[in-house]
């Protein structure tokens, strides 16, 4: 952490750094700051802590996730760092890394292995498969857009948040119910103790005044207590009927985010086989004109072919066949399309970056706005 925390004399707390000034009024310190350690996910393993927060910064594998995400008892949240120029959502990077597995296999379990495959599919290599027809690309991608409009994750995210809210409503309401117990018996104890004055007695006067004055003031205190009671027990109500309605519209729609896997596996496969066909065939002039020429070494190769195929499968995806312009006209910000092409146009600028190369795609697009170029 490149920042230094100080504790000025009115409670506030400023952290100062190369990276900026961050300052917390003393109030919301007080009231929300608690004291927490960063670690590892590695150090973090045995442990159990309220609150886990996970930080990706760099490649993780599935480990790397599943650790960190089961330290909370309470809430666990992931939050993704990425670069300016990275065309990924933060989603995309951790289904990413779920899927990885880095646990090295020795060379004597993989030999059994190969041992025991027959020799006919050790030598068969898997077909390359063809690109998805424009209609099933589309429909595969506004079911991948349907699905992410929905923000399940972050609906379980609230849900969390909600039964934490709903396991503090119901401890306030215990404390309620037991403080309202307990002033009525204390108002009960005192109105026996005047109850058993005796009228007649004239040096019992001061005690009987003093009584009387308390169990006025515990029949106040009642009040007040039933009062604040019934708060909670509405607060409680609301918090109930919140996780209803979270557990009820996840039992709903979370069973689509189990289709999310295999469709975004049909769209990598398309984009792997338009990149393949892209390096197996004569660059389209488009491709020239947005990325160069294919390059040779190996790791720009991977860039180049990585930026053609996202640019191609936006072409087949919107019908786009001018092959001058890469992406065609950028569409406005209420268009549907209009992530889909700022995705791809940032994967373009992203590998030129690589590359080396100066991007040409933002004078191409101001272009095409100018000159109202059509698909």
């Amino acid at each position: 952490m490149d920042h230094h925390p100080y504790r000025s004399r009115g409670g506030a707390v400023t952290a100062v750094g190369p990276s900026g000034t961050v300052r917390l009024p003393g109030d919301y310190e007080r009231d929300h700051v608690e004291l927490a350690y960063a670690q590892t996910g590695h150090a973090a393993q045995g442990r159990t802590v309220d609150y886990s927060l996970l930080l990706v910064d760099q490649v993780i594998d599935n480990r790397g996730v599943y650790v960190p995400m089961t330290r909370g008892k309470i809430e666990n949240h992931a939050y993704v760092a990425l670069d300016r120029d990275d065309p990924r959502r933060a989603i995309e990077v951790l289904a990413e890394a779920v899927t990885k597995d880095w646990a090295d296999i020795p060379a004597i379990a993989r030999r059994e292995q190969l041992a025991q495959q027959p020799p006919r599919h050790r030598e068969a290599r898997a077909m390359p498969q063809p690109p998805l027809t424009p209609h099933a690309l589309r429909h595969v991608i506004t079911q991948l857009e349907q699905i992410d409009a929905l923000n399940i994750p972050f609906k379980r995210g609230e849900l969390a948040r909600d039964l934490s809210h709903q396991h503090r409503a119901a401890a306030e309401h215990a404390d309620a119910v037991a403080k309202l117990e307990g002033l009525r018996a204390e108002r009960d104890r005192v109105a026996a103790r005047l109850g058993a004055i005796r009228p007649w007695n004239p040096l019992a006067g001061r005690r009987r005044q003093a009584l009387e004055h308390d169990n006025s003031r515990l029949n106040t205190s009642v009040h007040r207590a039933r009062s604040g009671l019934e708060r909670k027990r509405q607060q409680l109500s609301e918090a109930n009927a919140r996780v209803d309605q979270r557990v009820a519209w996840l039992e709903t729609h979370a069973p689509a985010l189990q289709q999310r896997p295999g469709l975004q596996a049909a769209l990598d496969r398309d984009l792997n086989a338009r990149a393949r066909y892209a390096a197996d065939h004569e660059p389209p002039p488009w491709a020239v004109r947005a990325l160069g020429t294919r390059p040779r070494q190996p790791e720009r190769t991977a860039v180049w072919d990585q930026a053609v195929g996202l640019a191609a499968q936006y072409r087949a995806a919107h019908a786009i066949t001018d092959p001058e312009h890469t992406l065609g006209p950028q569409p406005g910000r209420l268009d549907p399309s209009h992530q889909q092409h700022a995705r791809a146009a940032a994967a373009i600028g992203h590998a030129n970056h690589q590359l080396g190369r100066t991007d040409t795609l933002s004078r191409e697009q101001g272009r095409s706005r100018g000159l109202g170029i059509s698909r």
